[in-house]
């Protein structure tokens, strides 16, 4: 068996959930990779056989999409002839992670083709939606990468054919270290920066007399990741918050600096779950992997998604009736608006459970029951 995964390169959750499936399709399958786009910085891991321009945007810097900068990088005649030059007829099976060349090139040639995405899941009337449906919104979840049969990912099951995020091993092997945090991380926990100051004065409580050091003081910090923003727009808005540190991780920055209490990072996952792991807030975009994995780990979320993208218009919409906070832009009262927010945030944890397998098993049975009727023994 033969399978062509198409992958689109327009940020790093299709990368991420792709990184997971490709080694377990590979136990049952030859699996060649396609990847459209280059705006991911998250390396896949696996070799790439087919590498195309593809069809997708640029990330803005004021929070929302460059029009411009993306109209400029369209090729619809590099498109055309992508799709048509794709060897589709040599696979048995074309899984599209909302990639639009492996998609169109398989309905062309009559391949089944399955739609494995976080985008497949607003084909169902069950996800949710903001108060404003967007017309062209809907038409690009249909009709962007067009596949035969669809398994959608999205926070909750809302329908049949959905399945909770797919949760990195990365990410769950933070979650077992967090269940015995160190003192460092207790500090990082309390719900005060007082907090660890007060167990030092306190002493260590033995009653031995004996001189006692206290521990260095670690101070708390946000992690933040919103790649629709301009890391200089960012900066001198959160270096006024003075009492914690922040870590921006940008898509313009092209090397680490601080201001005052403001590290910024290019983005790089390495780093990124690190600060993860030990922040005590997160304030990122309405994408989808990256509230999923701080609602695995249970880390307060301010989600803001980016204007004029309809997807993240609609997981804020899902976002908030789950009780998480979402924020429509970083604007002029913004300082006010987090600075509450940060008093008072609360914590909505889901333990995703690891459903890789059972996805996996799904895709290899709707395969043969569309070829010969019968199940697919995993």
């Amino acid at each position: 068996m033969k399978i062509l995964y198409g992958i689109q390169g327009t940020g790093n959750g299709h990368i991420s959930r792709a990184r997971t499936f490709i080694p377990m399709l590979k136990k049952f399958a030859e699996v060649d990779v396609l990847l459209s786009g280059t705006s991911s910085e998250v390396s896949l891991g696996s070799p790439v056989r087919y590498r195309v321009h593809g069809l997708g945007y640029t990330f803005g810097k004021k929070g929302g999409i460059d029009f411009i900068d993306s109209a400029r990088k369209l090729r619809p005649v590099q498109l055309i002839r992508d799709i048509a030059s794709l060897p589709v007829r040599d696979y048995d099976l074309v899984i599209s992670d909302f990639e639009p060349v492996s998609a169109r090139a398989a309905m062309r040639a009559g391949k089944m083709c399955i739609g494995l995405s976080h985008q497949a899941a607003f084909l169902s009337n069950r996800s949710p939606r903001p108060s404003h449906k967007s017309i062209i919104g809907e038409y690009i979840f249909r009709h962007y990468a067009p596949c035969s049969h669809y398994i959608g990912f999205h926070y909750q099951r809302y329908d049949r054919n959905i399945f909770t995020p797919v949760i990195g091993s990365e990410i769950r092997q933070l979650e077992k270290e967090q269940l015995v945090p160190s003192d460092s991380q207790q500090c990082l926990l309390a719900k005060t920066p007082g907090a660890c100051l007060e167990s030092a004065v306190k002493g260590n409580g033995n009653g031995s007399g004996s001189a006692w050091k206290p521990a260095p003081l670690t101070r708390r910090h946000a992690a933040v990741y919103l790649p629709s923003y301009d890391d200089k727009r960012l900066v001198p808005i959160f270096d006024q918050i003075t009492h914690i540190d922040w870590h921006i991780f940008s898509k313009t920055a092209e090397r680490p600096y601080r201001r005052g209490h403001v590290q910024v990072h290019p983005v790089d996952f390495s780093a990124y779950i690190k600060s993860l792991a030990t922040c005590s807030w997160l304030v990122c975009g309405a994408g989808f992997e990256t509230p999923s994995e701080a609602l695995h780990l249970g880390k307060p979320i301010m989600a803001i998604p980016m204007a004029w993208q309809y997807e993240q218009q609609c997981n804020a919409a899902a976002l908030k009736q789950m009780g998480v906070t979402v924020q429509t832009a970083v604007d002029r009262r913004f300082m006010d608006v987090i600075s509450n927010w940060m008093e008072r945030a609360e914590t909505v944890k889901i333990d995703y459970p690891d459903q890789t397998e059972a996805v996996v098993a799904r895709i290899l049975n709707m395969y043969e029951l569309e070829k010969t009727g019968t199940r697919f023994a995993v």
